[in-house]
């Protein structure tokens, strides 16, 4: 039972998870921070984000930047943080 308890947050930081959140450009313009951490996502999850988003608009891509980080409980363990942040093209 204990072994599960602790395998049950592992896993959620292995998948991660997308979401976005509203940002704002220095002149103002609204833009999105994309979020798509986690050792099972990828870029792709970001950039699918920002198509449901935009949609047929298209996307200008404003920041891009990944690392990665140790996950808590699990010595030795890494995560992954990817971030993108786009504009919507008007």
């Amino acid at each position: 039972m204990k072994n599960i308890i602790l395998f049950i947050p592992v896993l959620c930081l292995l998948c991660g998870c997308v979401y976005s959140k509203d940002v704002y450009t220095s002149d103002g313009d609204l833009a999105y921070n994309i979020v798509c951490g986690g050792t099972l996502n990828s870029w792709d999850n970001c950039y699918t984000k920002a198509g449901k988003i935009c949609k047929e608009k298209g996307y200008e891509i404003l920041k891009q930047d990944e690392g990665q980080y140790d996950i808590p409980l699990n010595p030795g363990q890494r995560g992954v943080n990817r971030n993108l942040i786009i504009r919507c093209k008007k």
